[in-house]
């Protein structure tokens, strides 16, 4: 990523002045046999240097920069949908390849894609404008906001209730790390049904397993808790209250926590597709807060510019500065702590705040810290990352196969995402 500041200034472009999101948003693994240029509304100039400049992450002295064309011929990434944000404003969109590969349709700009566990960031941002609001503070326990249903008391939350601000964070004690969804055919469980473990969902009760606030344990389970307690603040199911929240205010017309999308929706949805055994199909995701997000790259730089303008306190900004600073400041530190002394460059610090990840090099007051969050679910993978000095950033999806072909795609993605010479 810090290549990628480089070659941004390296071309003139002030890095205070401009927003990139970049959504590699893919459907399926097979063949790249399309691709889809849509009518520019930027710069030929900027649009070509990101299609000519994508290097290893590890480059070799005089080895040519690939064509984004031959890195998804050779990672086997049938569609790349990029939009960019320049002044907090989109600047352009772009389609390339096939959003589904049976029927040759095209990625468009207009594609919506699953984005996967970057859910969590919409949701976090929801919470975030309720707190803005006044209508829940993050320091409460998040059982005095439950209504229909409440977290069982047990040993750990005697001693330390479970807050809103735990649950943000994966520092609540939760289980339940994910969910593998349902297919189309499957009965959908209610939220009810998911909080309790009671069939038909597929996953134990969530329940808190470790003492609270003390530490990181990544848990999709806890946001399948905030979901309902968005749903008991505001009255409205989770899809509707990020709708009247989220999507509306920023102008994401093509962004939907409805699974199964709504009717507008229908006619371009990149669809997934795997030769591996277990995949069966499209997988629907009732627990939405943490994993049932659609949208588009465009629909997703709107939000990443929200968050730009926020954090520098521009009048009429979507967050208060405070809000949008609380969603990208770690709580914890060093989540995942790594061996310091082994010469690796691919080690990063993460940390967490109550709402976004963050990843810099080794954590140090003097290095950039990125806001990110990842994302996975049945035949796509997914990044959203920004700089929150600068408003540079991007999102990036990678669908896979298979288990083998996963690992090649993840490398496919950090390759993928290095320069950007806008």
């Amino acid at each position: 990523m810090e290549n990628t500041i480089r070659n941004l200034l390296r071309i003139g472009i002030s890095s205070r002045s401009l927003a990139v999101l970049t959504g590699f948003l893919l459907c399926l693994s097979g063949r790249v046999s399309a691709f889809d240029t849509e009518p520019l509304t930027a710069s030929d100039a900027r649009r070509g240097a990101v299609e000519r400049s994508y290097f290893p992450d590890s480059p070799i002295a005089g080895e040519k920069g690939w064509l984004l064309q031959d890195r998804l011929k050779r990672y086997r990434v049938p569609g790349v949908q990029i939009a960019v944000v320049k002044g907090g404003v989109l600047d352009w969109t772009q389609g390339y390849g096939l959003a589904d590969t049976k029927t040759g349709r095209r990625v468009t700009a207009r594609t919506v894609f699953d984005a996967g566990s970057t859910s969590k960031a919409v949701t976090a941002m929801l919470i975030m404008k309720l707190a803005d609001q006044g209508k829940v503070r993050l320091d409460d326990p998040v059982n005095n906001y439950l209504i229909s249903w409440k977290i069982p008391e047990n040993e750990f939350t005697r001693k330390t209730p479970v807050t809103i601000r735990h649950l943000l964070s994966h520092t609540a004690g939760t289980n339940v790390s994910g969910f593998w969804g349902y297919l189309e055919s499957d009965p959908l469980p209610n939220l009810a049904q998911i909080l309790e473990g009671a069939p038909p969902a597929a996953n134990a009760p969530i329940r808190v397993e470790a003492e609270p606030g003390v530490k990181w344990r990544y848990s999709g389970g806890g946001f399948v808790i905030l979901q309902q307690m968005i749903e008991d603040v505001t009255k409205k199911p989770f899809a509707e209250a990020a709708n009247a929240m989220i999507f509306r205010p920023l102008g994401m017309k093509r962004s939907s926590f409805v699974q199964g999308l709504p009717p507008e929706l229908h006619s371009d949805v990149a669809v997934p597709f795997s030769e591996a055994s277990y995949f069966k199909g499209k997988r629907l995701h009732p627990h939405a807060a943490a994993a049932g997000l659609y949208s588009t790259s465009a629909d997703l730089a709107l939000l990443i510019g929200a968050m730009s303008a926020s954090l520098q306190g521009r009048q009429g900004a979507f967050f208060t500065r405070d809000a949008a600073q609380q969603l990208i400041t770690p709580l914890i530190r060093d989540r995942e702590p790594w061996n310091r002394s082994e010469p690796n460059r691919r080690n990063t610090q993460k940390d967490q705040a109550a709402g976004f990840m963050s990843l810099s090099r080794n954590g140090l007051a003097n290095e950039a810290s990125y806001a990110y969050y990842d994302g996975l679910n049945a035949g796509f993978r997914s990044r959203l990352m920004f700089d929150p000095a600068t408003g540079v950033g991007y999102f990036l999806g990678v669908s896979y196969r298979s288990l083998r072909s996963a690992k090649a795609n993840n490398f496919a993605a950090t390759n993928l995402s290095v320069a950007f010479p806008l």
